[in-house]
């Protein structure tokens, strides 16, 4: 079942268009290694430098990890790591039976997945080696989110949030407030939690005492991406087509970003503290949180922007529901 924003059910195969941005790319084309097209441009002066064509589905989870390498989860259940600067897969995880829609890097830089049948793996990416396997839900994950002392929290389809062991294996706690999917959790600055939730809202959860202190409502369509800013901010994405900057700790909307025509999909913070958006517009673009005021508008997809990741050394990866992927700097 496809509801033309994250995915709860069916996922769309990806269309001949890859085949057709592959050949628009092709004056820059340098190499070709496993699943992916490198290619070479201008970066942030308005072109990317690195154009990917992978077969991760347009849904799936990525993670940068400690090191600098991106992971992404695959249809055919297999989480690939890749070097962004040569574009190599340079390590295949398999484990899952079905398709991997979340990953995260847990606080001692283990990496987490989890897959459409509701099972979390802990994998070691440096040996491949998988350390643990559960089954925590029976719905589809959307979202995780790595907690200290390798806790692990998830979204699900049902608006609920499991936090996990990631050493025992045990879901250890359930919180239950919102009414429909959540679709994004950030651990805010204080040790707190935000869950957003396509129920319009955003909550901050103190996960000591497993309870909701506060509701953040403002958005008048679904909550699809938060990122967190610091000194008690969070932004968050909707499909109202803003983003919203909150003080999280008093529980107000400090500032509402308008620029993106159609849903804002996806969050990323990068080097400077600006925050970059993806949306169904096909655009990215790169905001001052102070001011509200758009730096950039970066253009190149053909289709929805599905997934924003920053790196460390300021490169920014996107990616659109055709599958491809851009690096840019």
């Amino acid at each position: 079942m496809w509801h033309g924003k994250r995915h709860c059910g069916q996922i769309p195969s990806i269309s001949p268009a890859i085949r057709h941005a592959h050949s628009v790319c092709q004056r820059h084309l340098i190499t070709a290694i496993c699943d992916i097209v490198v290619a070479y441009a201008r970066g942030f002066e308005g072109e990317p430098i690195t154009t990917v064509s992978s077969i991760s589905a347009p849904y799936c989870g990525w993670a940068v990890l400690i090191n600098g390498n991106l992971a992404s989860g695959g249809r055919d259940g297999v989480i690939r790591i890749w070097d962004t600067d040569t574009g190599v897969c340079v390590r295949r995880l398999a484990g899952h039976t079905c398709i991997v829609l979340a990953l995260a890097v847990l606080s001692d830089g283990k990496l987490a997945s989890g897959s459409r049948d509701g099972v979390v793996c802990v994998w070691d990416t440096d040996t491949g080696a998988c350390l643990l396997t559960r089954t925590v839900h029976a719905y589809d994950f959307n979202t995780l989110c790595a907690l200290h002392n390798r806790m692990l929290a998830s979204g699900f389809c049902d608006g609920m949030v499991r936090v996990l062991d990631t050493d025992t294996g045990a879901c250890v706690l359930t919180l239950r407030a919102h009414i429909r999917m959540v679709s994004a959790l950030a651990v805010l600055s204080d040790g707190k939690m935000a869950s957003g939730s396509w129920d319009n809202t955003v909550r901050v959860w103190d996960i000591e005492k497993g309870v909701c202190i506060r509701t953040l409502a403002g958005h008048t369509d679904a909550v699809n991406a938060l990122a967190v800013l610091g000194d008690d901010k969070l932004a968050s994405a909707s499909d109202d087509s803003t983003v919203r900057v909150w003080d999280t700790d008093k529980g107000a909307c400090l500032l509402t970003i308008l620029g993106h025509i159609n849903s804002v999909f996806t969050l990323a913070i990068l080097c400077d503290r600006t925050l970059a958006s993806g949306s169904h517009d096909r655009t990215v673009r790169v905001w001052d949180t102070d001011t509200g005021m758009c730096l950039q508008t970066l253009t190149g997809h053909i289709d929805h922007i599905s997934t924003l990741a920053a790196l460390s050394d300021g490169r920014l990866i996107s990616a659109d529901v055709k599958g491809i992927m851009m690096i840019w700097k």
